[in-house]
């Protein structure tokens, strides 16, 4: 929290900016940036880190952080990166140490997505034409391209989200989110422990129709 006393010690203030569902923010590591609270009601905050990929297409902005492979091969395996992007253990605070099987890739958003997330190389003509598109000198162009984005997005997600339903479902059986849901049924508090009996009592799970 920034303090008075911090605003005195290093002479700066901050302006609070107000951020409706959905909205986002860019900034960059050295501006200090943060949250007030304690929060009023529920509140979801996406942080990606962005790094510099060498020229190698291997080695990264920060070297503790591991390689572009293996970032990448995290992101097609949907597993926990073994090291967060500043280099510090990823394993410290994660809840469970396999992959939720209530997960499903989202795809087909085009290239500087897949690029993003390791899918193909930024060297990728395709990922060059794209970046041309929304950083060059037509501004019509680039927004263009991001409403077309957009409405593939929410193509995809929905896609996305009803394998998920069917996946969370086939995996947890009766003790299922989605099933519970359905049926009216009490849904648990959410605790903190480590989910190791995937394996065992998994339940069938049927098609999604969640209504």
């Amino acid at each position: 929290m920034w303090t008075k006393e911090d605003e005195e010690k290093f002479g700066t203030s901050f302006t609070g900016v107000v951020y409706q569902a959905g909205d986002v923010r860019l900034t960059l590591p050295v501006i200090p940036h943060g949250s007030t609270g304690p929060t009023t009601r529920l509140r979801r905050t996406i942080m990606p880190w962005f790094g510099v990929v060498h020229e190698d297409h291997e080695r990264i902005e920060t070297a503790e952080a591991r390689t572009w492979g293996e970032i990448a091969d995290a992101h097609r395996d949907i597993s926990i990166g073994t090291r967060k992007p500043s280099g510090e253990s990823s394993q410290k605070r994660s809840v469970s140490p396999c992959t939720f099987p209530g997960v499903s890739h989202l795809t087909g958003l085009g290239d500087l997505s897949d690029a993003l997330l390791g899918r193909i190389r930024w060297s990728e003509w395709s990922v060059v034409a794209e970046l041309d598109i929304l950083f060059g000198e037509d501004k019509e162009a680039a927004h263009s391209w991001i409403l077309r984005w957009r409405r593939r997005a929410a193509r995809q997600f929905i896609e996305a989200f009803v394998r998920i339903i069917s996946a969370e479902k086939l995996a947890y059986g009766k003790r299922s989110y989605f099933h519970l849901l359905k049926e009216g049924l009490p849904i648990p508090e959410v605790h903190l422990q480590y989910q190791k009996d995937l394996g065992v009592d998994l339940g069938v799970g049927d098609e999604t129709d969640m209504e």
